[in-house]
């Protein structure tokens, strides 16, 4: 089955790509990876108990976001909720080769220090120019009714130059 993957971090910015993947999950009978990037080696030092505590509550808190995310609807089974311990930008590279990954839907935070092009972006840049696949960026305060209004769109009226340039699936192209 094809999966749309959405790395998540709690912010505003990600529960609106979450909802919007949710979107694109329904309209097309995808399936859903929500992911939260966890690195343990950072976290370790201040540990009082054992890392494994610390991942199954991650877990739990994940899951819970998620449902409160995505409302009465939440089908449990199409969403692979995850927490992984590993570099996000790696995941997400490596992931973004899987054969069954279609789509990856990342939130774009509101404030950035420093200026210039945001991680997300430049990762976005990296993904789809390696040959990953496709990779939607939704801005920070996008308006709820238009993400969702823009996703029934995008499964089922693309045009034919973007379908012969990627690799959607048949349920998105």
């Amino acid at each position: 089955m094809q999966e749309v993957i959405v790395p998540v971090d709690f912010s505003p910015a990600s529960a609106t790509a979450l909802r919007f993947a949710a979107r694109l999950v329904e309209e097309s009978g995808m399936q859903l990876r929500v992911i939260y990037p966890y690195t343990s080696l950072v976290c370790r030092a201040s540990y009082e108990r054992s890392p494994d505590y610390y991942l199954r509550r991650l877990e739990v808190a994940l899951t819970a976001w998620v449902s409160q995310q995505l409302g009465p609807p939440y089908d449990a089974g199409r969403v692979d909720v995850r927490v992984i311990d590993s570099d996000p930008a790696a995941y997400l590279l490596a992931s973004s080769q899987e054969a069954t990954v279609a789509l990856i839907v990342m939130g774009l935070p509101e404030h950035h220090e420093g200026g210039g092009r945001l991680p997300t972006q430049a990762l976005s840049e990296a993904i789809t120019a390696g040959g990953g696949c496709p990779v939607i960026l939704i801005p920070a305060g996008y308006e709820e009714l238009a993400a969702t209004q823009l996703a029934a769109p995008l499964c089922g009226r693309q045009s034919k130059t973007y379908r012969r340039r990627s690799r959607l699936p048949a349920g998105l192209s």
